[in-house]
């Protein structure tokens, strides 16, 4: 493509008692008007986006909780400047000192974030009450696009009464695809009607106006879900679900065989249909918004939040336990557990385990990128470089970020060369000297067309918003104009070319290139890039058989590519097994693992997400009642152990068998219960 250059775009300053810690992504969005955020089927550049932010520490006269602070802040500033949800009004039981919340922004308020200066047109009163905000802001994400909601007139509040508990267990299911009238989440009376086990499902994509106490999406109570089932049932008590689904304006998200979270939700929670009588686990369901592809700018705001409206609906039951499933993952990030989600979550955790209130277990899968060739790992010294190829495919309709993440081993100055070389583009030659101080500047530089548009931006940011360590984030546009965009990159191969001055310290450098796929049934533009080297990288063998196994000398690594989201401390992690024709066990060849020097391997779990090396999956329910598909990945692994962890204590302590991962680590293996095992072996011809 001719015409293309580089421009170096003004460096991000910060200083550190005053601005935040900005997202990496910043300069991204705002250079393609936040076109990465748009929801599908929107038009326009989005008027409000979705921000997870972390709080500094409150000074020691404000008395209100961080979060509640905000949140009135936020409610004193002019219409469609900042708002919380009314669910940061008052804080969930024992999370008063918790610094994470969300909140939706207009775009110059993100702008701002990033630069103060940009506020300088505004009236003094509102700079100065937006300064003050902005200086109470540690660290901040942007998010996806949202929208404006009507301030709720009151908001009633039903705190959990310890002592009282009306329910012992609560599962928390945040998916997509949930059917909560299937028959294995529901139940029978003794009139022959059905009930569903959902105490309260938040749909995500719901099309209406946003539910002010959590500023998205629509709650639906068990009243609500039991009324609609109601209403689609026979005299003789039959139901015909799809109706049930299209009264509450869920009918597209079920309108399929199989689904993501109905697979999920029956392999946590699902109870075989019983003639009467209530029974199983009650379940809060978070339905999120389907997308057309796995890429987001942060998945963390929604998570987060997800996750909070699980704790404060089993708070209101009065639940005894409380497991959260959320079958989700990412591959880029600083997979050391600081980055923005697995902070908030690990805070989140831990203030819940302290006496007196019920504990909340979050299970994640371990994630599916073992064969991806998504991530790449190197020590750097001054004789040793870096050299790889990230190859974007043609006719991807999403853009694609390549994350560069540099942690130094020990002490000591480094400085660095960097060539980046796009595809028949100009290549970009820069310098990089580490430890940057705090207020070291973020420096871009903008790839662009003969007609000023921005087809590429790569920064380095010595201090970013999305982990605690310096980042070389390179974002490219799509492939193929699709939705908001009306411009395409050219697809092929990128070169990335670090080198070492000598007498540097010695680093190690990890690469990643972002998942970008079609999300589970529904349509997609989003295509995998890939990261090559030299031919070293191939999947399979001369057999065809997968390589499940690193070479010394390629640089394209297995290990190390565990889902960027489930590195925290306070959540349990799930991988998955293949049985084999013998009935032994061996590791997924998709299932990944972190890296083999990583200290809590042995803390995670694994569990059967195959059935055999040729039957494919596991089986659970489909989308309808008395429908059984097979589905694969670690997401399968994880709700097994999510429905373990829900078990008595009893059945809990009994000491569990051990299995490999494939990096050998021996780590508890997750038997699959009698129901799961009986369809596992009918399914293999073993009656």
């Amino acid at each position: 493509m001719s015409g293309l250059a580089w421009h170096a775009l003004p460096a991000r300053a910060r200083a550190p008692a005053l601005d935040p810690r900005h997202d990496a992504f910043a300069g991204w969005a705002e250079a393609t008007d936040f076109n990465d955020a748009q929801l599908p089927g929107r038009s326009g550049p989005p008027q409000a986006l979705w921000l997870m932010l972390e709080l500094r520490e409150p000074a020691p006269d404000q008395l209100d909780p961080p979060c509640a602070w905000l949140h009135q802040r936020a409610a004193e500033l002019p219409p469609n400047w900042l708002r919380l949800p009314d669910s940061y009004a008052q804080p969930l039981l024992g999370l008063e000192s918790l610094r994470f919340c969300t909140a939706l922004a207009n775009p110059d308020f993100i702008r701002a974030l990033g630069d103060a200066g940009r506020l300088a047109s505004q009236p003094a009163d509102l700079r100065e009450r937006l300064l003050e905000i902005r200086a109470a802001i540690d660290r901040y994400e942007i998010a996806l696009e949202g929208d404006w909601w009507e301030a709720a007139t009151a908001w009633e509040t039903l705190p959990r009464v310890p002592g009282d508990p009306l329910v012992p267990l609560v599962i928390g299911i945040i998916d997509d695809g949930l059917p909560f009238a299937h028959q294995r989440l529901s139940w029978r009376a003794a009139d022959g009607s059905r009930h569903s086990r959902f105490l309260s499902l938040w749909n995500l994509a719901a099309r209406g106006a946003p539910d002010p106490q959590w500023g998205s999406g629509e709650v639906l109570d068990q009243a609500r879900l039991d009324q609609a089932i109601a209403l689609a049932s026979d005299a003789a008590g039959h139901v015909d679900e799809d109706a049930a689904y299209a009264l509450l304006d869920m009918g597209r998200l079920l309108r399929h065989r199989a689904t993501h979270g109905a697979h999920v939700a029956d392999l946590a929670c699902g109870m075989p249909p019983p003639a009467q009588a209530q029974h199983g686990p009650a379940i809060v369901g978070v339905q999120l918004r389907p997308m057309e592809s796995t890429l987001c700018i942060s998945a963390g705001a929604h998570l987060f939040d997800a996750l909070r409206f699980v704790v404060e609906r089993a708070d209101r039951a009065g639940a005894e336990r409380i497991v959260v499933n959320a079958s989700l993952g990412n591959i880029a990030g600083p997979h050391n557990g600081s980055s923005m989600f697995e902070a908030a979550v690990d805070a989140l955790i831990a203030l819940r385990r302290r006496p007196g209130l019920t504990p909340v277990e979050l299970v994640l899968p371990e994630g599916n990128s073992h064969l991806s060739r998504c991530h790449a790992r190197a020590r750097l010294e001054a004789t040793k470089g870096m050299a790889l190829q990230w190859r974007l495919r043609p006719d991807d309709g999403t853009s694609s970020y390549l994350e560069t993440w540099l942690l130094p081993e020990q002490a000591g100055a480094i400085a660095m060369d960097w060539r980046l070389t796009p595809p028949g583009g100009p290549a970009l030659d820069l310098s990089f000297t580490l430890p940057p101080s705090a207020a070291t500047p973020a420096q871009e530089w903008a790839l662009r067309d003969a007609e000023g548009r921005t087809l590429a931006l790569f920064g380095l940011h010595p201090d970013p918003a999305n982990g605690n360590h310096a980042l070389g984030l390179l974002t490219v546009a799509p492939t193929a104009p699709y939705g908001p965009w009306t411009y395409a990159a050219p697809s092929g191969a990128w070169a990335l070319d670090l080198r070492q001055h000598a007498g540097s310290a010695p680093l190690a450098c990890s690469v990643y290139s972002q998942r970008d796929e079609k999300s589970f049934g529904h349509p997609g533009r989003g295509r995998q890039a890939v990261l090559e080297d030299k031919g070293c990288d191939q999947v399979y063998d001369e057999l065809g058989w997968p390589r499940l196994q690193d070479r010394g000398d390629c640089l394209i690594r297995r290990a190390g590519s565990i889902n960027a989201l489930a590195c925290g401390t306070q959540v349990e992690v799930v991988g998955g097994l293949t049985r084999q024709p013998d009935g032994s066990l061996a590791p997924a060849p998709y299932s990944s693992v972190g890296l083999p020097s990583d200290p809590r391997a042995n803390l995670r779990k694994l569990a059967i997400s195959e059935d055999s090396p040729v039957l494919r999956g596991i089986h659970a329910a489909g989308c309808r009642s008395g429908s059984v598909v097979a589905l694969s990945g670690t997401s399968m692994a994880a709700p097994q152990h999510a429905r373990r962890l829900g078990q008595s204590a009893a059945a809990k302590a009994a000491v569990p068998p051990l299995a490999l991962d494939h990096n050998g680590v021996a780590r508890s293996f997750v038997e699959p219960d009698a129901e799961q095992e009986r369809r596992s072996a009918l399914r293999r011809g073993k009656p």
